[in-house]
């Protein structure tokens, strides 16, 4: 069962099948990413990469951002989404793209989500197209930092840093591990 773990959805339950593909972020490692974010999630636009469950980008909701784009393209998991958005009535401040990332990367113009969290499979060779592609995006007018959450297994952080990108931080929570990137505007 996985449940909202903070803001104004905390202790929501949301509906969930065990999907062998898909592994949903654990509640500690989400309610840290939305503690180290504090105050900077509140009025922002989020895309949740490769969303699985889409908790992460629900969380963030329930912290008071103010849309996420969920993309995902295993069509179970974006059907108990849409479930979910229903039920916390959430359908106006998110947009569901059923669809491969790789493609959806390269149909984005600009990148205009001042928060990117990225959650591959972790055996998945597209970390590395996820951090160039987003560092060859312009940013939306008015846009002037991103930050791109990277959620990868420890010991297999599988891209190169590249500008614009500036590691700012990295966290560990036993084998689940955070990498925090920026990039200015």
């Amino acid at each position: 069962m996985l449940k909202i773990v903070g803001g104004s959805h905390r202790g929501r339950r949301l509906k969930w099948l065990d999907i062998p593909e898909i592994r949903p972020t654990p509640a500690r490692v989400r309610e840290a990413v939305f503690n180290i974010l504090a105050d900077r999630v509140p009025d922002s636009n989020w895309w949740d990469l490769c969303c699985g469950s889409g908790v992460v980008g629900l969380e963030a909701l329930s912290h008071g951002a103010a849309s996420v784009v969920f993309v995902e393209q295993n069509p179970r998991s974006l059907r108990l989404l849409r479930e979910n958005i229903h039920t916390l009535e959430l359908q106006a401040q998110t947009r569901l793209q059923q669809q491969d990332l790789r493609r959806f990367l390269h149909q984005q113009k600009q990148l205009s989500a001042a928060f990117v969290y990225c959650d591959p499979p972790y055996e998945s060779p597209l970390y590395q197209p996820v951090v160039e592609r987003l560092a060859a995006l312009p940013l939306a007018e008015g846009l002037e930092q991103v930050t791109l959450i990277l959620e990868y297994r420890r010991r297999q952080a599988s891209w190169t840093l590249q500008s614009p990108w500036q590691l700012v931080d990295t966290r560990e929570y036993g084998d689940t591990c955070l990498a925090f990137l920026e990039r200015q505007a």
